[in-house]
């Protein structure tokens, strides 16, 4: 990898790339890394690839493609109802929605209800963190009334908010100085009985 690891592919695979309208049939190594794709150099050779990074773009085989700096992804923005869906009277379901923005594969997200159109029919919908897998965002939702109630598609479901999501790793050799509670302290001392005993076995 780029910044040193070593991965052990899987195998190899010829697909269909489908990049702004031109399928591109390429051998891709088959490896568990969290990038979906990495186009390497012998793709950019084979396909005329070139990077124009100060007009946010490159040429990929005579047609040129709009590229996006993470830094421009909104952090907060709306999300709408992909196609139109009716919800039974005292139930829950999960619909779909499409984000208002264009995102990158991978961009992690809160989903929140503030629709007021949903509040007013009487249908909640839940809080929840997504991972955007490139087509559309599942939103679990529940028909709090006695009637059916239809959806529209693009209806606004609520808004998205980007989350920062980075392994934070660490070993903690020191106690927080914390004031706790009388009847939390007897909890607390389970706990680090506990925790030296996995620790000791590990």
């Amino acid at each position: 990898m780029a910044d040193g690891h070593n991965v052990r592919p899987l195998g190899t695979i010829k697909l269909p790339l489908l990049i702004d309208n031109q399928y591109i049939y390429q051998i891709f190594v088959v490896a568990d890394i969290d990038i979906p794709v990495v186009l390497g150099y012998d793709f950019m050779y084979n396909n005329q690839c070139v990077i124009d990074v100060p007009n946010k773009n490159l040429l990929l085989n005579s047609q040129t493609v709009d590229c996006h700096l993470e830094s421009q992804i909104p952090s907060l923005f709306k999300i709408s109802i992909d196609k139109q869906v009716t919800i039974p009277p005292n139930s829950e379901t999960i619909i779909h929605a499409l984000p208002n923005e264009k995102l990158p594969y991978g961009t992690t997200m809160i989903l929140d209800n503030t629709s007021q159109s949903f509040k007013n029919k009487g249908v909640l919908v839940a809080k929840s963190i997504c991972t955007f897998k490139g087509d559309n965002l599942p939103l679990r939702v529940m028909n709090m009334t006695d009637l059916p109630q239809t959806l529209y598609k693009n209806t606004c479901a609520g808004t998205a908010e980007t989350v920062c999501s980075e392994n934070i790793l660490g070993n903690i050799n020191a106690e927080p100085d914390l004031v706790l509670p009388e009847h939390m302290q007897v909890v607390i001392e389970n706990v680090k009985v506990t925790l030296r005993w996995i620790n000791a076995k590990l």
